[in-house]
C-alpha cells in the first residue's frame, strides 16, 4: 500500500477528512500507517539547565535524519541574537549532532537552543517540531535570577486593597529591589520580605484607583544576594476592578488554514511559518473586533485579513505570500480593546522567522498519457511511449511544490532543463518550441524533431534537471526521466 504526498494544505485537509472517515468505518487500520512521533534528545536536557564549563551542546534523534533540514531549523540564541557556530553531524546516519560555537561560551549568560520548524527524516517523513531549552554555563545556581510567581498575574483584575506578591528563584538584594522596582501610575508603597529574602509583599499605602491599569516594572539591574541579575526586565500589568479584566494575549500559535478541520494547531510558536498558515491569537477576554484589527500589523508591512471563530480567538491571515527564510514582527499596539471597553496596558510584539522554501516537481506528465507523482520520479526511470506516425512532437507538464516569484527564477529553471538524444547516435536532437506558464507553479514544455524506432529497438531520450535547478533560494535535487519512443 502506498500513500501519495500532498503538498498543498487544502489537499491535506481533504485527505485527513477522508482518511479518518475510512478509519472510523474500519476500512483503515490506523496502527499500521501512523508512524511513531519523532523523539528528540538534547544537551541541555532540561529547561534553564546550568551546564559545567566546557560541556558540548548536543542534539540527537531516534532515526536517521535529512541533515539539511536539521541545519535549517537549528539555532542557538542569546538575547534575541543568533550565536555564530557550526552544527556538525557526529555519525554517517545523521542521527547525532554537536554544536561548535565560533567563540567561547560566557559563564552565567543565558542561551537558548531552538529547534523549530519542519524536519525531514531519511525516509522522506516530515515532522513539525518545537524543541527549546534555555541554558547557561558555570556556577551552581539554576541560571539567572528569575521571578517564579506573582500576584496578580499579568492582566488579572484585583480589588483596590490588593497587595502585590512576588517570589524569586533565590535570595534577592532588598536594597537593589527598591531601586529597580517602580509602579505606574505612581503609588507610595512599602516592601516586606520573607526571612530567606526570596518573597516580597509590596503594599500600596492607599487603595488603588478602580478601572485603572497599573504596571509594575523591575529593571534588569535587580540582583540576587550572590550577584546574579535578571535575564531581562520584568513588566507586570494588571487592572483594578471587581470583575473587568484588561485584554491580554493568552496564547499565540500557528494553525492550518483549514476551516473544515477547525484550524488545527501546528506550533506553539510562529517560527517556521509557511504559506497557508494562519496566526492564531487567543485572548483572555472577549474582544472588540474592529478596534483590535486596526491595532495589529506585521512588519515588513503585509496586508492582512481577520477571522473570529470565537469572541476571544482571532485568526490573522496574510493576503500575500511571506518571503521565505525571513524575519517578520507581529505588533499589537495599545489600541486593542476588549468587549468591556478596556485597553491593553502595553503594546505587544513578537518576532519570528518564516520557513525556507522547499522546491520539488510534485507531478510530471507527458502528452502521451504518462503521469508521475513525486514519489515515482526516480533517476533513470524509463517511460515507453508510442510516437504517433503523423506527429513527432511531445509536450511535458510540470507542477512545482512552491511558486516561482519572478521572471528571473523562471528563466533559471528553463535554462537548466536538458532534453537530449541517447540512442541511436544518429537520432535527431529534440527542439524546444514552446514554454507556457499557466500559473506560477505550472509549466508546459513543447518539443518537436523527435525520432522513433521500433518496439524492439526504440529511440531513447533523456529529460533532466540538474541539482540546484531551483536557484539559490531553493534546495533542489537532480531529476532524470528516460523516454523510449517507438512507432
Amino acid at each position: 500500500m502506498w500513500i501519495a504526498k500532498f503538498t498543498s494544505r487544502s489537499q491535506l485537509g481533504l485527505l485527513l477528512i477522508t482518511f479518518f472517515s475510512l478509519a472510523a468505518l474500519g476500512c483503515i487500520d490506523l496502527s499500521a500507517v501512523v508512524e511513531p512521533p519523532l523523539e528528540i534528545r538534547s544537551r541541555p536536557a532540561e529547561h534553564n539547565e546550568v551546564l559545567p564549563a566546557g560541556s558540548p551542546i548536543e542534539l540527537s534523534f531516534d532515526r536517521s535524519m535529512d541533515a539539511i533540514s536539521v541545519h535549517e531549523v537549528f539555532r542557538i540564541r542569546e538575547s534575541g541574537s543568533e550565536v555564530a557556530g557550526v552544527l556538525n553531524a557526529r555519525n554517517s546516519d545523521s542521527r547525532s549532532y554537536v554544536f561548535e560555537p565560533a567563540q567561547a561560551w560566557e559563564p552565567r549568560r543565558r542561551y537558548e537552543l531552538v529547534l523549530s520548524g519542519y524536519l525531514s527524516d531519511a525516509e522522506g517523513g516530515t515532522h513539525r517540531v518545537d524543541h527549546r531549552r534555555a541554558f547557561s554555563f558555570g556556577g551552581s545556581a539554576a541560571g539567572p535570577l528569575r521571578l517564579l510567581e506573582s500576584y496578580p498575574v499579568a492582566g488579572q483584575g484585583v480589588p483596590p486593597e490588593a497587595e502585590i506578591q512576588l517570589r524569586f528563584s533565590e535570595a534577592v538584594d532588598a536594597a537593589a529591589f527598591e531601586r529597580a522596582m517602580s509602579l505606574s501610575p505612581a503609588v507610595v508603597t512599602t516592601s516586606t520580605w520573607s526571612p530567606n529574602l526570596t518573597e516580597v509583599v509590596v503594599r500600596p499605602e492607599q487603595p488603588l484607583e478602580r478601572t485603572t491599569v497599573y504596571t509594575l516594572r523591575i529593571a534588569d539591574s535587580l540582583q540576587s544576594v550572590d550577584g546574579r541579575s535578571l535575564a531581562e526586565p520584568l513588566e507586570l500589568a494588571f487592572v483594578v476592578g471587581d470583575d473587568a479584566e484588561m485584554p491580554l494575549v493568552q496564547e499565540l500559535y500557528l494553525a492550518v488554514d483549514a476551516p473544515l478541520l477547525g484550524y488545527p494547531l501546528l506550533s506553539s510558536l510562529l517560527d517556521g511559518m509557511r504559506y497557508g498558515d494562519v496566526i492564531a491569537v487567543r485572548w483572555n477576554v472577549a474582544m472588540e473586533a474592529s478596534q483590535t484589527e486596526a491595532a495589529i500589523r506585521i512588519e515588513p508591512r503585509v496586508s492582512l485579513e481577520f477571522l473570529w471563530p470565537e469572541p476571544g480567538l482571532m485568526l490573522i491571515r496574510p493576503r500575500t505570500r511571506l518571503d521565505p527564510a525571513s524575519e517578520y514582527r507581529l505588533r499589537l499596539s495599545g489600541g486593542v480593546r476588549s468587549a468591556a471597553g478596556l485597553q491593553a496596558a502595553a503594546p505587544y510584539k513578537h518576532a519570528f522567522f518564516t520557513a525556507s522554501d522547499a522546491q520539488a516537481v510534485t507531478e510530471w506528465s507527458s502528452s502521451y498519457g504518462a503521469v508521475l507523482n513525486q514519489d515515482e520520479l526516480l533517476p533513470g526511470l524509463v517511460l515507453r511511449h508510442e510516437v504517433l506516425d503523423h506527429h513527432d512532437e511531445v509536450s511535458l507538464s510540470l507542477l512545482f511544490a512552491a511558486a516561482f516569484r519572478d521572471e528571473a527564477e523562471r528563466e533559471h529553471l528553463l535554462n537548466s532543463v536538458r532534453f537530449v538524444s541517447l540512442l541511436p547516435s544518429s537520432a535527431p536532437a529534440p527542439v524546444l518550441f514552446s514554454a507556457h506558464w499557466s500559473d506560477d507553479q505550472s509549466l508546459s514544455l513543447g518539443y518537436r524533431n523527435l525520432g522513433a524506432g521500433t518496439v524492439d529497438a526504440p529511440y531513447r531520450y533523456l529529460w533532466s534537471l540538474p541539482k540546484g535547478w531551483g536557484g539559490t533560494r531553493y534546495a533542489t535535487e537532480e531529476l532524470r526521466v528516460v523516454l523510449e519512443l517507438y512507432r
